[in-house]
């Protein structure tokens, strides 16, 4: 099981993973759109996002987890966001998060290790629930688009 002081200490350095991960995201030449958006608003979703990782832990599938990361899909649509941009800015933060959890770990012993693992394989697992869920808000937002058109 995953430590709850693992998940105090990502709520409470929120802001210092998603400036890294903004910082990075704003830098990332593959990620044209990066440069409209603004700190804030990504420093915003990136703490939304981690702290929905606490609580998909707790409640696993939660209707109102899929409501939200499907709407950021459409959003990304509407504000012409390339798809493979809408992931690429996920797995940076995917990537930050663990670099933060790793640079945590000190005088590790085989339990410690394990849970890092365990943790590791839940953030994964998490962003790729995450991901699946923005791309159907995409996508959703894209048939409502070509229906209209039609």
């Amino acid at each position: 099981m995953l430590s709850h002081r693992l998940l105090e200490t990502i709520d409470g350095h929120c802001r210092e993973i998603t400036m890294a991960a903004a910082d990075q995201i704003k830098r990332t030449p593959e990620l044209p759109h990066a440069e409209t958006l603004p700190r804030g608003g990504l420093q915003h979703w990136g703490c939304r996002i981690l702290l929905d990782f606490g609580n998909w832990l707790l409640a696993g599938k939660d209707p109102e987890l899929i409501r939200r990361y499907e709407k950021l899909g459409r959003l990304s649509f509407e504000e012409s966001i390339v798809l493979s941009e809408a992931v690429h800015t996920l797995q940076i933060l995917k990537d930050r998060l663990i670099d933060f959890a790793r640079a945590q770990s000190l005088d590790l012993t085989a339990f410690d290790i394990y849970v890092e693992e365990e943790f590791e394989h839940l953030v994964g697992h998490f962003f790729d629930w995450l991901v699946y869920h923005v791309i159907r808000g995409y996508e959703a937002g894209a048939k409502e688009i070509s229906q209209r058109v039609a």
